[in-house]
């Protein structure tokens, strides 16, 4: 039995008439009768699963939405996109051409995600931040106004948070440390679109490198020597 029909409700986005779309049955948090958001044509929302499209949000041309994904509020999910398993596009989100967000991956607020990119695992993708090209991410969170385009290559959860300006391009354009300093064991430095290389740890903002290294000179008078000889070894990398 199919979950949901198309209605005689329709708006023009871009050229294209998009169906209202209307359940048919309960199903996860649907009920019978419930409308849902927009699609294009049957084939943009499947009809097995728990998958569905609210709100105002729109799926078309030959994007799809499977499995138990959801695709809320004003989001927009079109070329030949895919949103699978438990993915969940939301807020004024856009996936476009032929990127793929599948397992508990989540795109938020303003944020895009094109291109031939593929967001698995707990990815989260928000604010303004954009992931595009091959760029692949597994269990990391971009945010702010970042920019991943990675090409040919895997970012993981050892990889981090990508925050405030964060302009990736390539393996060189980020390094993660491990040590235990001040409490903290994890840092991520990284390049920006300022050329500047910034700092982010765990439960805080990311903050520019040279900006940290003077603060921590007139609270120490001089610089921990742990942290100099850090600070040493990530400048001799970002010279590559």
């Amino acid at each position: 039995m199919k979950k949901y029909e198309l209605t005689n409700e329709t708006i023009n986005h871009g050229g294209q008439t998009l169906y209202r779309i209307k359940s048919l049955r309960n199903f996860s948090d649907v009920k019978d009768g419930q409308l849902g958001g927009y699609v294009q044509r049957e084939e943009n929302l499947s009809q097995s699963g728990n998958s569905w499209i609210y709100n105002e949000a729109m799926v078309y041309e030959k994007a799809r939405v499977e499995e138990d994904a959801k695709v809320c509020d004003c989001a927009i999910v079109y070329g030949e996109a895919t949103i699978s398993k438990e993915a969940v596009v939301r807020r004024n989100a856009k996936v476009y051409e032929s990127a793929l967000v599948t397992d508990y991956s989540k795109i938020c607020e303003r944020a895009k995600v094109f291109g031939s990119t593929r967001l698995t695992g707990d990815t989260v993708v928000t604010d303004d931040a954009q992931v595009l090209g091959l760029s692949k991410l597994v269990n990391v969170i971009v945010k702010d106004n970042s920019v991943i385009n990675i090409n040919g290559e895997v970012l993981n959860e050892v990889q981090g948070t990508f925050t405030g300006y964060a302009q990736i391009e390539s393996v060189n354009d980020f390094i993660v440390i491990y040590m235990n300093l001040n409490g903290v064991s994890k840092y991520t430095f990284f390049r920006s679109k300022d050329g500047e290389v910034y700092v982010h740890t765990l439960g805080e903002h990311a903050h520019k490198l040279e900006k940290l290294v003077k603060g921590l000179e007139a609270e120490h008078g001089k610089l921990p020597t742990e942290m100099a000889n850090l600070v040493n070894l990530i400048n001799k990398y970002f010279e590559k």
